[in-house]
């Protein structure tokens, strides 16, 4: 594999564990510190994640053809840009949504311990 096929998998397979994780603490976070309905874009951006990922299996190619645009005919729309440009869109999205939450959100009071 090339560099820039590492880096590309690197990317989208940490991409994929990170906002899975943190979908993961939102679902069982007791004390309800971000909004359940943040769940939805993280939802989408998983999906993303994962369909660019699982794309390779799903058009039964291997992957080294499928980011090597020389080893195949190309269509007018490419399903690989597609899933691409809809992890990029998605990931954008969440995170203008968790900043935006993050930043509206009223700083809860945290007890003084005596010391």
């Amino acid at each position: 594999l090339s560099i820039h096929n590492a880096v590309t998998f690197s990317f989208f397979y940490s991409g994929l564990v990170a906002i899975t994780l943190f979908n993961l603490v939102i679902i069982f976070d007791k004390q309800n510190k971000v909004s359940k309905w943040l769940l939805i874009p993280g939802i989408i951006t998983i999906a993303s994640f994962a369909s660019f990922l699982l794309m390779p299996y799903i058009t039964s190619s291997i992957h080294v053809q499928t980011l090597n645009p020389h080893r195949l005919a190309r269509p007018d729309i490419r399903l690989k840009t597609t899933l691409e440009w809809s992890v990029f869109f998605s990931v954008i999205v969440w995170f203008v949504l968790m900043s935006i939450y993050l930043m509206t959100k009223k700083p809860t009071k945290v007890a003084k311990t005596e010391g």
